[in-house]
């Protein structure tokens, strides 16, 4: 039972990891999200031809 504090601190070591690998995929799916939009509304632009 002495080694508690390395177990306690993989674990937290793993879960920052995870938060943050989640935090970065959720910033890129904005950032898709975001790109989307604009191509979508230049596509748009250039069928109604108003350019």
């Amino acid at each position: 039972m002495e080694n508690l504090g390395y177990l306690f601190a993989a674990y937290t070591f793993i879960w920052i990891a995870i938060l943050a690998y989640v935090y970065i995929l959720a910033q890129r799916q904005r950032n898709l999200e975001r790109e989307i939009k604009t191509l979508r509304q230049i596509w748009e632009r250039k069928i109604n031809g108003s350019e």
